[in-house]
């Protein structure tokens, strides 16, 4: 039997290299599209993260932290740890989870914003206040935190300062850093004015401190936490704690 091909009239088969060229055209344009979008995402994560729109309105600075609170009436402070990243206006919402994807003025950022733990005094006048802050790329937000997890870091970063209105500045000696779950009931739970609790507290943190030195601290001093997760997903957490010096 004689063997037959099967063939296409030519412009049967010229129209569907056409409809071929034209798939693989749109499949192009869709990939180069989705990674122009991915890289302006990461852009503006970035961007939000970054504390180099902010630095104005520091105290001291041109702008003021009084005209960043007429912004957003949340912002209540300022706080930099020196030598760090860490340098971002702290604000206070309605619960620990408002701020999580706002920054400081008040829009959406999925980086959030530093924020005092609401059931803190926002005049800081707790005994014990608890910060967060995302651990972000390139060290930006509480990411720097982190960084305390090497003790010549831990060693070689010792100063920060509590910045709020009306050019009250107060310095900041940190002198523990820890490894923490995120539920732990100590670290987690502000402490008001009992020195019998911050007693309590400050032994805990002695014990549990994967890096711990002497500062004089006593249950009727102010102290800091700034924590922020190590990972994604899951509940670890990394806790730098810092004394609040008088003036």
């Amino acid at each position: 039997m004689e063997n037959r091909r099967l063939t296409l009239p030519g412009h049967v088969a010229r129209a569907g290299n056409i409809v071929f060229r034209r798939i693989i055209a749109l499949f192009m344009i869709l990939v180069l599209f989705f990674s122009a979008y991915a890289l302006y995402d990461a852009w503006r994560l970035l961007h939000g993260a970054s504390s180099e729109r902010l630095l104005p309105y520091k105290p001291g600075n041109e702008l003021g932290l009084e005209e960043l609170m007429k912004i957003n009436p949340d912002v209540c402070a300022w706080i930099t740890v020196d030598d760090t990243n860490i340098d971002y206006p702290v604000v206070q919402g309605k619960d620990n989870m408002e701020y999580l994807d706002k920054d400081a003025f008040g829009e959406y950022s999925a980086a959030g914003s530093v924020f005092l733990d609401y059931r803190n005094s926002r005049e800081f006048v707790d005994r014990y206040n608890i910060l967060f802050g995302h651990h972000m790329a390139m060290g930006a937000m509480f990411s720097d935190v982190l960084e305390f997890q090497k003790k010549d870091f831990f060693e070689g970063h010792k100063t920060g300062k509590l910045m709020l209105p009306g050019d009250v500045a107060y310095p900041i000696e940190f002198f523990a850093y820890l490894d923490a779950d995120g539920h732990d009931p100590y670290l987690y739970t502000p402490v008001s004015q009992s020195e019998e609790e911050m007693g309590v507290l400050l032994s805990y943190i002695k014990q549990e401190a994967v890096y711990y030195r002497e500062s004089g601290i006593t249950a009727s001093d102010q102290i800091i936490a700034l924590s922020t997760c190590t990972e994604a997903m899951g509940t670890k957490r990394a806790v730098l704690i810092g004394k609040i010096r008088p003036e």
